[in-house]
């Protein structure tokens, strides 16, 4: 009897060390399927991101097609609102990704780099015209000669005191530059450029900062030249000094149907005189050939905006600059 009460307390705990076994075994292969099952959601969602990042970066590239293509059909001597790239929707879809765009005339805008122009007449022009707008917007004149001192070919020390001993005096210095601005981001490193200034220039806001890309008023990509048929009503106010309402209001009112095709067609306008034209004709244009392209696609949880400027040369058109983000 001993014998064989042993032999069942013995057959017992082996059974028990095998559920044991067994029930470390199945735990240690739900812990290998949990984990297999992760890295394979993982590898799912690693897939489905890397398929919306592709989808939403081929999507906002199709209005930079749409824009070179309809540029490539305007081949007259002036640039206006009635034209095809001003009148197209806003919203274009593809498949089930909505593409929202736009696209402006950068030469609407007041080019910085004017301020560096080789004609004395348009650098004095375009910096009374800036001091004008900074102005309005209650900020400091002084903005005009910082930007002027920036933008220069000599580094002369004048009243400002903007130039290289300024910069380098900084606790983190730097060398002025001297030459053309390559885009709007270059502000930021402009003494009195601030992000109060910025915002007071109508930088919009991303991410709590001022995104530097494009602006409603100011450009670097340009002729030089403000479009009367497409700029903006407050800079065509300060082109200059005691320019009449009455000619704002019908310029305005006239390129919705019929866009300036010459610069002497305003000379007849209503409060323009001979005087004035000479003020103005250095500043403006009615030729645009530099235009701006602003994308934005959201693909499952991936979203991407494009911001891209294109250059018509002729019949013609390139990208020449491009940025994603």
């Amino acid at each position: 009897m001993k014998g064989s009460s042993s032999f069942s307390w013995a057959a017992s705990r082996q059974r028990g060390a095998a559920l044991l076994m067994a029930m470390a075994a199945a735990g240690i292969l739900t812990a290998i399927a949990v984990e297999f099952i992760d890295d394979a959601q993982d590898d799912v969602r690693l897939v489905e991101a890397f398929r919306d990042d592709f989808k939403a970066r081929w999507a906002i590239r199709a209005p930079v097609s749409i824009a070179i293509a309809l540029l490539g059909e305007e081949n007259g001597n002036f640039t206006g609102l009635t034209q095809k790239w001003a009148n197209l929707g806003n919203n274009l879809l593809l498949g089930n990704i909505r593409v929202r765009f736009q696209i402006k005339d950068e030469s609407a805008k007041v080019n910085f780099n004017a301020l560096n122009s080789g004609n004395e007449i348009q650098r004095k022009r375009t910096f009374d015209l800036l001091k004008l707008l900074f102005k309005k917007k209650g900020l400091s004149s002084e903005l005009a000669s910082y930007l002027r001192d920036w933008v220069d070919r000599n580094s002369e020390e004048g009243e400002t005191g903007a130039e290289r001993s300024y910069y380098k005096s900084l606790p983190k210095p730097y060398d002025i530059k001297d030459k053309d601005l390559d885009s709007l981001a270059e502000l930021s490193l402009i003494r009195g450029f601030t992000d109060k200034v910025l915002t007071a220039l109508e930088f919009k806001i991303r991410s709590g900062i001022p995104d530097l890309g494009l602006n409603r008023l100011f450009t670097v990509f340009s002729d030089g030249r403000v479009n009367l048929n497409t700029a903006d009503k407050i800079i065509l106010e300060h082109l200059t000094e005691n320019l009449s309402p009455k000619f704002i209001q019908e310029l305005l009112k006239r390129r919705i149907t019929s866009p300036i095709q010459k610069m002497e067609e305003i000379k007849t306008m209503a409060g323009m005189n001979e005087v004035l034209f000479n003020k103005i004709s250095p500043l403006v244009t009615v030729k645009s050939n530099y235009f701006s392209v602003t994308s934005e696609a959201t693909s499952g949880r991936i979203k991407k905006r494009l911001v891209a400027i294109v250059k018509k040369e002729g019949k013609r058109s390139r990208v020449i600059f491009w940025r994603v983000s």
